[in-house]
Parts: structure tokens; C-alpha cells; sequence
């Protein structure tokens, strides 16, 4: 029988990561954007131990700070300038682990969902944003907030009893990127890889 009173293991600790986004308009024309890339940091928690299931369960979640900016290949639409938006944002997810083992060495898997706050963005070509959205005089802007799901495969690596390496990579669809008017159908295709250092607080 499994312990129900078994006590929380709560770790926490640094993130850094690399994400590579890719854009889709499904506005009917060509998908020209282009992939992006940035660097990110912020921090980490993870629960484990969890009461009523198995321990090979665990809650995680971040904190990440990027800076990306969107462009698009303009050389058939006769604009100079091939950049949309500048976005700086937090990315939280939001996921359940499942632990395999739990040798020195353990593989996971890991499913849930995601929050981006968008803490400011910068639109560089108002023609070219009108273009791809479809939308005559694109003045709503960007919506501060979107949501999406994700799923990653990574490994645990116990240094010692107190301290944890954990390597991640992770697939993210995001839902409605602009977000601010009803007919919006983008969606941005995310790609992390992750490593966190987590110091046991127990």
C-alpha cells in the first residue's frame, strides 16, 4: 500500500534555455516567417512526492524571461523592412512529470500548459503587419497574454542528495499569437532546450 501521508519534496533553483520559434499565419498566403531564435533565463520549481499518487508523479513550473523578434521574407511583397514584432515576454509552464525511475540517472516525460506574458513588444512595419494579418489598418496591437500546450522529454541527474541537473528539450503550440481580433487563426510553433540546476529544500 502507498504511503498517503508522505511529505512534499520541493526543489528549486536556475534555468537556462534556447528557444527557436516559428510562426504560421494561415492568412491564405505563403508561410514566409521566418524561424527565430533566443536565448532565455529565469527560474524553476518542482514538487514531487505528491499525496494520493504515485511518486514516479511530480508538479513542475518556470519562470523564463525572452526577447524575440518575428520577420518575415518580404522579397515578394516589395517591403524593405522584414520585421514585424519585437516581443519580450515571461514564459510559465505549467506541467505534470512522470518519472520512470529513480536511479541516480532517471528519464521523464512531462505534459501541460503554458502562460506567456507579454511585458512589451515593438511593431516595426505597419504595412507589412496589415499584410499578413489580413486586417485593414492593424491598430489593436498584440494581445498581452497567450496560451498553449506543451510536451518534453528530458533526464534527472542526482549530483548529490541536496542538488539535481535536469536537461529538457520541449515542443510548445501556441494558440492565437496575435490574439486580438476574433478571425486571428496564427499559431507559433516553439522548440526549447532547457538545463536547470534544483537545490532540494527538504
Amino acid at each position: 500500500f502507498e504511503d498517503k501521508d508522505r511529505k512534499l519534496n520541493i526543489e528549486i533553483g536556475g534555468s537556462v534555455s534556447y528557444l527557436l520559434s516559428r510562426l504560421k499565419l494561415h492568412n491564405g498566403l505563403p508561410e514566409k516567417s521566418h524561424i527565430t531564435g533566443s536565448p532565455g533565463g529565469g527560474i524553476e520549481i518542482r514538487v514531487s512526492n505528491l499525496p494520493l499518487i504515485s511518486p514516479k508523479f511530480s508538479f513542475s513550473s518556470q519562470v523564463i524571461y525572452y526577447n524575440v523578434l518575428y520577420s518575415y521574407d518580404t522579397l515578394t511583397v516589395y517591403i524593405n523592412d522584414t520585421r514585424m514584432f519585437g516581443i519580450q515576454y515571461l514564459r510559465v509552464p505549467v506541467r505534470l512529470d512522470y518519472r520512470f525511475s529513480h536511479n541516480r540517472l532517471s528519464p521523464f516525460i512531462s505534459a501541460g500548459m503554458t502562460f506567456d506574458i507579454r511585458m512589451s513588444y515593438k511593431e516595426y512595419d505597419h504595412y507589412l503587419v496589415n499584410l499578413v494579418t489580413e486586417h485593414y489598418d492593424y491598430l489593436i496591437g498584440l494581445s498581452r497574454f497567450q496560451w498553449g500546450l506543451n510536451t518534453g522529454v528530458g533526464l534527472i541527474y542526482k549530483i548529490n542528495p541536496r542538488i539535481s541537473l535536469k536537461l529538457f528539450t520541449e515542443y510548445e503550440y501556441g494558440f492565437r499569437f496575435f490574439g486580438a481580433f476574433q478571425s486571428d487563426k496564427s499559431n507559433n510553433n516553439d522548440y526549447f532546450i532547457q538545463t536547470s540546476v534544483l537545490f532540494n529544500l527538504n
